[in-house]
C-alpha cells in the first residue's frame, strides 16, 4: 500500500486552521492508501507522533504529543525519515503529499519547491503559481494584465511607508478615497485586515497590518456589495468549478466570521452571476497554472452590477469541500490524489538532460584567463 503524507501546521498566522483542515481531512481519508501525519511546527521542524489525528494533542504541542519523534525528507529521493541523533533511521517511500497547509511557507511555495525537489507529488499549485496566488499584489497584477477587474488599489512597503508617509496617504486619498481596506499583502484567514474610514484610522491600520507583513496592500472598499465563493478543481484533465456560495453579509469577512462562528453560508449567487463566476473562476485557473483544489473569491458590486476578483486560495480551508454539493468528502481527496500523481508523471517526461561542451570550453578558459593567475 502506498504511502502518503497528510502535511499540516506550518510558520503561519494560520497554523490552527491547517490543524482544522487537517483534523476534516483525517476523519474522511479514502480507502486505499496508507496515510502518514506529519505536523509542521511554528519552528518549521517536523514531527510524527502517534496522536496528530486528534485536535486536543495541538492545544499544547509537544507535551500532549505521544511518542514524538522528528523526521525530514530526503533531498533527491521520495523518501521520510526519522531523525534519531542526527541520523536518518525507518526511511518510507512517498507516493504523494497532501497538503494542508495554509499561509506561509508552506501555503507560498517553499514547501511545494522542496517537495518537487524529492520528486513526491503533492496535492496543491507548483511553487511558481503558489507564490503569486499568495501575494495578493502579484495577483492583482497579472490579473490586470488579462483585463480580469478587481478592487483598485494602492502597494507599497512598510519602510518606504514611514519615510514618506505624506506621499502614501495622499496617493491613497486620491486613488482610493474612504472607505477604504488595508491588508497584509502575504497573509490569509482575513488576519490583519481592517475597514477604515478616515486619514487617522489609515495609520492606524497600516501599523497594524505591518505586524503581519512588511508589504501592504490599501484597496478602495467596494459598496454596496455581496461576496462570493467559487472553489476549482481539476479531474480527469477537465476544469470543474463549485456551487458558487454566498459568504459575505456586507461586511468586512472576518477571521471569526471565518472560524469561530456556527453560521455555514448556504446561499448561492443567482444564475446569470452563478455562470459569470465559474466561467472566470475557470479561467483563472487555467490562467495562474493552478493544481489540485483552490477556492477564489469576489466582490459583486450591487449598484454597478461589476464583478471584482478579490484573491485566489490555493490551499482554502477544509479544502473547500462544504462547496462541492453531493460530493463525498473521501472522493475529492482520492481525486485530489490521483491528479497529483497523474501531474507529476507528466512532469518526468519533460527533458532535463542536455550534452554540451561548455564545462571544457571553460575549463579551457581558465587555463589562459588572467583572471585565475
Amino acid at each position: 500500500m502506498e504511502n502518503v503524507l497528510v502535511i499540516f501546521g506550518g510558520k503561519s498566522v494560520e497554523s490552527d486552521i491547517s490543524v482544522i483542515t487537517a483534523m476534516q481531512v483525517l476523519s474522511h481519508l479514502p480507502k486505499g492508501y496508507n496515510f502518514v501525519h506529519i505536523y509542521i511546527d511554528k519552528d518549521n521542524r517536523w514531527w510524527r507522533a502517534d496522536n496528530l489525528d486528534d485536535p486536543q494533542t495541538f492545544v499544547n504541542f509537544p507535551a500532549n504529543a505521544r511518542r514524538l519523534r522528528r523526521c525530514s525528507l530526503v533531498a533527491g529521493e521520495n523518501k521520510i525519515c526519522e531523525v534519531v541523533h542526527g541520523k536518518y533511521k525507518r526511511p518510507l517511500s512517498v507516493a504523494c503529499a497532501l497538503v494542508c497547509c495554509h499561509g506561509g511557507d508552506c501555503e507560498g511555495g517553499a514547501l511545494q519547491g522542496m517537495l518537487r525537489l524529492c520528486k513526491i507529488p503533492f496535492t496543491c499549485p507548483d511553487y511558481q503559481a503558489s507564490t503569486v496566488c499568495m501575494d495578493k499584489v502579484l495577483t492583482k497584477l497579472v490579473l490586470l494584465q488579462e483585463n480580469i477587474k478587481n478592487a483598485p488599489f494602492v502597494y507599497f512597503d512598510y519602510n518606504r511607508f514611514a519615510e514618506d508617509k505624506k506621499f502614501y496617504v495622499n496617493k491613497i486619498e486620491t486613488n482610493l478615497g474612504y472607505p477604504a481596506i488595508v491588508k497584509p499583502a502575504r497573509c490569509g484567514s482575513s488576519v490583519g485586515v481592517l475597514a477604515v474610514a478616515n486619514r487617522s484610522q489609515l495609520n492606524e491600520a497600516i501599523k497594524f497590518a505591518k505586524e503581519y507583513d512588511n508589504k501592504i496592500l490599501v484597496e478602495r472598499y467596494i459598496t454596496p456589495a455581496k461576496e462570493y465563493a467559487c472553489a476549482v478543481m481539476q479531474v480527469n484533465g477537465k476544469i470543474l468549478t463549485s456551487f458558487v456560495s454566498e459568504v459575505g453579509k456586507g461586511k468586512v469577512y472576518t477571521f471569526e466570521d471565518k472560524y469561530l462562528s456556527d453560521k455555514q453560508a448556504e446561499k448561492g449567487a443567482g444564475k446569470n452571476l452563478q455562470s459569470q463566476i465559474k466561467s472566470l473562476s475557470q479561467k483563472v485557473y487555467s490562467l495562474l497554472e493552478c493544481k489540485g483544489v483552490v477556492r477564489i473569491d469576489y466582490l459583486y458590486n450591487l449598484s454597478q452590477k461589476q464583478l471584482y476578483l478579490c484573491e485566489v486560495n490555493t490551499i482554502p480551508g477544509s479544502l473547500a469541500f462544504n462547496l462541492f454539493k453531493g460530493v463525498a468528502f473521501s472522493d475529492l481527496i482520492a481525486n485530489l490524489i490521483e491528479e497529483a500523481v497523474l501531474e507529476s508523471k507528466k512532469q518526468k517526461d519533460l527533458t532535463t538532460n542536455f550534452t554540451s561542451d561548455a564545462i571544457k570550453h571553460f575549463i579551457e578558459i581558465q587555463k589562459t584567463s588572467k583572471f585565475t593567475k
